[in-house]
């Protein structure tokens, strides 16, 4: 976990391998960052979060809903 300031500005990057995860409090903060990474390495910006780490991510009036469901299907079907 990466905690960036800039003026009261900031920004929270979440690295585990190949997995980036990257929030600001403004857009222009978030582009700036993006735009010093993709100038570093080779990557690409999905901008929704959908998934991270096996975890669903699902956006919802009260902030984020999160869930494996995913491998409960497969956990309930090698039990039948």
């Amino acid at each position: 976990m990466f905690i960036f300031h800039k003026g009261s500005e900031m920004a929270i990057l979440l690295l585990y391998v190949d997995d980036i995860l990257l929030t600001a409090s403004s857009t222009s903060l978030l582009d700036y960052l993006l735009a010093g990474l993709k100038a570093d390495i080779s990557m690409t910006d999905l901008r929704k979060l959908n998934y991270f780490l096996g975890i669903s991510a699902v956006p919802t009036d009260g902030g984020w809903f999160l869930h494996q469901r995913k491998y409960l299907v497969v956990c309930y079907n090698e039990l039948k």
